[in-house]
């Protein structure tokens, strides 16, 4: 099952990806300008923390409004998985708030306390094989 919420986190970690930057695109034709006059004005630095912060809400919001949904993300849905409780129920958002920032949280950790399930262990839920009831 570690397998399959990999590969579903990849394919959500895709579309977080395409969400962003397709906001990324639409700002920067709404401001008018330039992708290189966009980054003449803006100094490196400023860009990273622009999609530093883009990015980060992003993870979170998808993560926190679509696990508490009945079909999940998208990539837990395809590899037919959902995120439930430990009580087997789905999740309330500050259940699925606190997961999606310790899961991030664990991202920028390279991963490290995914292998102790902390994100899991720390907001009472559990990623489980999805059956239809």
């Amino acid at each position: 099952q570690a397998n399959e919420a990999i590969g579903a986190w990849l394919i959500d970690f895709l579309f977080i990806t395409g969400i962003f930057l397709f906001i990324f695109c639409a700002l920067v034709f709404i401001t008018g300008l330039r992708f290189t006059q966009l980054m003449q004005i803006m100094a490196f630095s400023e860009t990273l923390s622009y999609f530093f912060v883009l990015f980060s809400t992003l993870y979170i919001f998808y993560y926190a409004t679509l696990d508490v949904t009945d079909t999940s993300t998208p990539g837990r849905h395809i590899l037919g998985l959902r995120l439930v409780t430990i009580r087997g129920g789905l999740p309330l958002i500050s259940h699925s708030l606190k997961r999606a920032i310790l899961d991030y949280l664990s991202f920028l950790l390279l991963g490290l306390p995914f292998l102790y399930h902390v994100p899991g262990k720390l907001s009472d839920t559990v990623i489980t094989k999805h059956t239809n009831v």
